[in-house]
């Protein structure tokens, strides 16, 4: 007997027999479509773990970008201290070469000891000063006697100057200052070192 005709000596009707191409297509069928909701459940996990990674980056990056503009505003401060300054030193550099012209343009020390007179302490006074022959004449009062010897041993360093004497000093009873005159002489050139 032939298999056609054992095929044909089947007696479940044709609609009831068990088709195992159908059966095949079928489980194929089902498998893929839970192959694609595990695919679609498994991409969309994945997508939700990355737009959580995305966020947590996006939320450290601005963070970085706040910290950055902090930065950016304190160095901007920073810059326009260091402008003024810079603005200041160049005006201070300015007056110190216009000292320095004046002061090498007459090639003096007499220039540099008028400087250095004036810096006296504040309880001392000059009633008069005078040059004459390169000597310095220096008539004053003082509240303290003290400050008057502190200020004639700085004279008495002084470089520029020699021959320091002073005269007297004697207390006026009547206004309780020390009068006191002082002589100098200044170097020349060619005595200082």
């Amino acid at each position: 007997m032939s298999f056609k005709k054992i095929k044909k000596l089947n007696i479940i009707p044709e609609n009831l027999r068990y088709d195992i191409i159908k059966d095949y297509i079928i489980k194929l069928s089902f498998f893929t479509l839970i192959l694609t909701i595990l695919i679609i459940i498994f991409d969309y996990s994945m997508l939700y773990y990355k737009n959580g990674q995305l966020e947590k980056m996006i939320k450290n990056l601005s963070d970085y970008n706040s910290e950055l503009k902090k930065e950016i505003s304190s160095l901007d401060r920073y810059e326009k201290q260091y402008d003024s300054l810079k603005n200041e030193l160049q005006k201070l550099l300015k007056e110190k070469k216009e000292i320095y012209t004046f002061y090498s343009s007459t090639n003096s020390p007499l220039i540099s000891t008028v400087f250095y007179l004036t810096s006296k302490p504040d309880d001392i006074f000059f009633q008069n000063v005078s040059y004459k022959n390169n000597l310095i004449y220096i008539e004053g009062i003082t509240k303290n006697a003290k400050s008057f010897y502190r200020y004639y041993h700085s004279l008495e360093n002084n470089k520029l100057l020699k021959n320091i004497d002073f005269n007297f000093i004697k207390k006026d009873e009547s206004s309780s200052y020390y009068n006191f005159k002082i002589i100098m002489r200044v170097k020349d050139l060619d005595e200082i070192n």
